[in-house]
């Protein structure tokens, strides 16, 4: 995951004034190691939803969740939920319109 997206997701989720060098190595440690976990157990995950959830919870235990922009993470779930649907959705379409195209 790059430093771009990490620090604009951090940012997003607990602001930039509880951001530190120090805060962003400990969620890429805990990135690591949830990665290690599900990689392991031959989970698949997203490196987006360990970086989203490393803050999450950084934030949670540095800050508190008086500081946890809650309408972001909001926001980022619905698309971890909508995505696969809105895919499926097109990838359905498609192959349907297509395949009458090409088969007729």
């Amino acid at each position: 995951m790059g430093g771009n997206v990490t620090r604009n997701i951090g940012n997003g989720i607990i602001g930039s004034d509880a951001l530190t060098t120090t805060g962003a190595f400990n969620y890429y440690i805990s990135c690591y190691y949830l990665d290690q976990f599900y990689f392991t157990g031959k989970i698949p995950i997203s490196g987006s939803g360990a970086v989203v959830s490393a803050v999450f919870g950084f934030g949670l235990a540095s800050v508190g969740p008086s500081h946890i922009h809650f309408n972001v993470l909001a926001f980022i779930v619905l698309i971890w939920i909508f995505s696969p649907i809105i895919g499926f959705a097109s990838g359905f379409y498609c192959i349907l319109h297509f395949e009458t195209r090409i088969y007729t």
